[in-house]
């Protein structure tokens, strides 16, 4: 009977099981102690169950780690994304109104050459499609006029 709801929890709650397992392993060499019958094959069963169902507890655990420690690097890299583009932002330099002698801020315009590879980049992107390096801010033609 133990060894059944062993087998029932197996996969819910593997170290309960390996306990349960141990234990209805105990039980079969006692009874085989006692003489009746052939109980230490079972006993050998539930053992070797047990340490089966040990060894998925640990891997269960392990695997639980690893995914929170996923996460939690994931969480890092957007906080450290995040931090970098709101920098890259605040470094850009708009000129004023009075500069400009329009009424609102005047549009940036971006290269369509990364200076770093040289790759040749759609009309307006922050940023290099082939290695990533931000593209600064020039001042477009209707703003200089």
């Amino acid at each position: 009977m133990v060894g059944v709801l062993a087998a029932a929890l197996v996969l819910a709650l593997p170290l309960v099981s390996a306990i349960l397992f141990g234990l209805a392993g105990v039980l079969s060499f006692a009874a085989a102690a006692a003489g009746y019958g052939n109980h230490w094959v079972y006993g050998s069963d539930f053992m070797a169950l047990g340490v089966v169902a040990f060894f998925g507890w640990i891997g269960k655990r392990k695997n639980r780690r690893e995914s929170a420690a996923e996460r939690q690097r994931q969480i890092d890299r957007d906080d450290r994304l995040e931090t970098l583009l709101r920098q890259q932002r605040d470094q850009v330099q708009y000129p004023t109104e009075a500069s400009t002698g329009t009424g609102g801020p005047p549009k940036a315009t971006f290269p369509n050459f990364c200076p770093s590879c040289k790759h040749r980049n759609e009309q307006g992107v922050k940023f290099c499609a082939e290695c990533g390096t931000a593209l600064s801010p020039v001042a477009s033609a209707s703003a200089s006029e």
